[in-house]
């Protein structure tokens, strides 16, 4: 803060000047494994059916950092590359404490919401699993291939993480011929 004195004959008059300065606050970061995930479906014994993977976990050592925040308000997964009807993302509640999700089916987006701390949020996110039904749904390995998910999340700052982690799911068909001896 700055004063001046400005002094006349008959009267004084007082400057301030105050300088304020706006400080961003920084945004979290999300580091997640870069090695694809592997899905795999096969063809069941009878060859009538085929058989998916269990779901998939799509972390096992996400990390979320802030360096300003100690607590996230949501988080969002996306199948942002690669989305095939029939594919689907879960969460499992018992490990999130306050937050809750929602999977739109239409869009392959994953919405979690709630104030919760970094930890929490890190649980979370790493017990979302990718499944798809699709090739079960269409017998047909066009409906293989490569799936693109992006993990995003805000702090209670509102601040949003400026790149999202990504991390890439191969979905493959195995067309197996068993016979009865097994």
């Amino acid at each position: 803060m700055n004063f001046g004195l400005v002094s006349q004959p008959f009267f004084s008059i007082i400057i301030y000047s105050i300088i304020a300065t706006v400080v961003k606050s920084a945004p979290p970061v999300i580091t997640i494994e870069t090695d694809p995930l592997q899905f795999s479906c096969y063809q069941d014994k009878q060859n009538t059916a085929i058989v998916n993977d269990t779901p998939l976990p799509i972390s096992s050592s996400l990390t979320i950092t802030d360096a300003d925040s100690t607590s996230l308000s949501s988080a969002q997964v996306s199948i942002t590359s690669g989305f095939t009807p029939g594919d689907s993302l879960a969460f499992d509640a018992t490990y999130s404490g306050s937050i809750t999700g929602q999977y739109n089916a239409a869009t392959g987006v994953m919405s979690l919401t709630g104030t919760a701390s970094l930890s929490d949020y890190e649980m979370a996110l790493r017990s979302v699993t990718f499944d798809t039904t699709a090739p079960l749904e269409h017998f047909d390995p066009v409906y293989d291939g490569s799936r693109t998910l992006s993990v995003g999340v805000v702090d209670d700052s509102a601040e949003s993480s400026i790149v999202p982690a990504t991390r890439n799911i191969d979905v493959s068909t195995a067309y197996r011929v068993f016979t009865d001896a097994w």
